[in-house]
């Protein structure tokens, strides 16, 4: 029988652990509800827990949870641990050892003695190895409890667990994190360069073309004196240099055009859809409405999502038709780009399994676009083609870019 209530107890202890750990993010904000949770079912006033540092491997108190009246005389105040010197002391016995022990001041009370009377430390585990100790704390006298002490134990290696999983929650956090600010970084450098090319592109390539074509127009006029395979050579070379100034101002434009800059998003996509349409046959319904000036960031990233689409659009789907949809709802930007395409299943069955790497890429590039800003990217496909939906809040997208609303690039 006696077996039996132990057991029960232990399952209840058991879920007091997880009831508490359920919602906690991390291992600090989770350890009050655990501490409180469980001291209410076992009975005791206060608990700290202390746990071991997997960078420097030095013990630290990750939080405790004192209950009302329970440390009134020298309770540590400013974050102090309870227990102070003698917590940690026991703690750090503890943790060495993974061995729970039990601390009992039978003295008789002094009005400025501490008030824990009664301490028990057991050992937090992960597999055999100690990570930590948790101390339960109470003014009372209790007498030593060997089945508690095991019950406890095994309770540690629960706690171990959770703070093993979320210490691997928090890395992959922090490892996320480092990858969103070195994509942002890329992506910035990506756009610096691309401005840089396109200007180097137009005022220098694109100059000395001119130059070159000015020079082939002042030969054609004499041309007269030339046999006619020479003039139709400089012909032809004339020819050739404008196709060739042509395409360098296009692909200046394309890498960044000067709309952007001079008069915002909506014109720049608008000058971007008529050349693409007439590049690539597909007619592109444009619903532009006037969304004045918007943070410099937001108009990067937005274009860029409208090029890259079209292209997948181009390049994928097969669809001969798009629309674009761009709106300034209150403080969000809206971005819907749709076509009538076979979907990304087509455009993956060519190639046999996964997704095209150029296309994989090129949907990761949108994405990270639209997160850099803390706005949202969602993509449905089906038979019935490819839908593009981006939602950025400005406010959100001016404190990210460091900026307000109305700052433009200078």
């Amino acid at each position: 029988m006696g077996g039996e209530v132990g057991a029960q107890r232990e399952l209840e202890y058991q879920q007091a652990v997880v009831e508490a750990l359920a919602d906690a993010a991390s291992v600090r904000e989770g350890t009050p509800a655990l501490l409180e949770s469980l001291c209410r079912r076992v009975g005791w006033r206060a608990g700290e827990l202390w746990i071991v540092d997997p960078r420097t491997n030095v013990l630290g108190r990750s939080g405790s949870w004192p209950a009302a009246r329970a440390a009134s005389t020298r309770r540590a105040r400013g974050g102090r641990a309870l227990t102070g010197a003698d917590g940690a002391a026991i703690a750090r016995s503890v943790w060495s050892s993974g061995e729970a022990e039990w601390a009992i001041d039978r003295s008789p009370r002094r009005p400025w003695s501490t008030p824990w009377r009664s301490v028990f430390a057991f050992p937090v585990l992960t597999g055999s190895r100690a990570v930590g100790a948790l101390v339960l704390l109470d003014p009372r006298l209790k007498a030593r409890d060997d089945a508690f002490a095991r019950r406890m134990s095994r309770l540690g290696l629960h706690i171990g667990a959770w703070i093993q999983c979320k210490g691997v929650e928090e890395a992959l956090r922090a490892r996320e994190e480092e990858y969103r600010q070195l994509s942002g970084r890329l992506l910035r450098l990506q756009d610096e360069e691309r401005r840089r090319i396109a200007r180097d592109l137009h005022d220098s390539t694109a100059q000395r073309l001119t130059a070159l074509i000015m020079n082939l127009d002042v030969v054609r006029r004499a041309a007269r004196h030339l046999d006619h395979r020479s003039r139709r050579a400089l012909s032809e070379g004339r020819a050739l240099a404008d196709e060739t100034l042509k395409e360098i101002r296009t692909l200046s434009y394309v890498l960044h055009p000067p709309l952007l800059d001079e008069t915002g998003l909506a014109s720049a996509v608008r000058w971007y859809v008529t050349g693409f349409s007439e590049r690539s046959g597909v007619h592109v319904e444009l619903d532009l409405a006037e969304l004045g000036r918007v943070p410099v960031r937001i108009e990067q990233a937005l274009y860029r999502v409208v090029q890259e689409s079209l292209t997948n659009i181009h390049r994928h789907s097969g669809s001969r038709f798009a629309s674009i949809s761009l709106a300034r709802t209150g403080a969000f930007v809206t971005l819907v780009v749709r076509d009538r395409g076979g979907g990304l299943r087509d455009a993956t069955r060519s190639t046999g399994s996964g997704t095209p790497r150029t296309l994989g890429v090129g949907i990761q590039s949108m994405r990270e676009r639209v997160y850099q800003l803390g706005g949202t990217f969602d993509m449905e496909s089906s038979r019935a083609g490819t839908t593009v939906r981006v939602r950025v809040a400005l406010k959100r997208a001016a404190q990210s870019a460091g900026q307000n609303p109305d700052r433009r690039r200078s």
